[in-house]
């Protein structure tokens, strides 16, 4: 149910700021979008925990600027596995986009108890 729900926000996500940031993220239609969350939600249950325990001690001592870094490495590899179907802008872009869904995963996942 985790996974599934995760998928379902992450591809609404995907669509709506792809709409709001049309000239720095593009995404090429619904199945992309919905690959996009496949890839990124697979990443995120399954490689970033092994990611985040091997850097935790920089992420300790930048007071979790690395967990932002992580988050935006796990949008960059699923952007570079879809290709040019699910492009960012720049790497700027990429870490603004983490942030802000990072923020709204936080805020459904809280509100519906997921």
């Amino acid at each position: 149910m985790k996974f599934l729900s995760r998928l379902i926000i992450n591809t609404l996500l995907f669509i709506a700021l792809a709409g709001f940031f049309p000239n720095n993220f593009y995404i090429e239609n619904l199945w992309f979008a919905l690959i996009g969350a496949f890839i990124l939600t697979f990443l995120t249950l399954f490689i970033k925990p092994i990611i985040s325990l091997f850097l935790l001690p920089f992420n300790i001592l930048t007071f979790g600027i690395v967990g932002i870094l992580v988050n935006s490495m796990m949008l960059n590899i699923t952007a570079n596995l879809i290709g040019d179907s699910f492009q960012f802008s720049s790497f700027g872009f990429i870490i603004f986009v983490s942030l802000i869904m990072s923020f709204c995963n936080y805020v459904i996942i809280s509100y519906l108890k997921i």
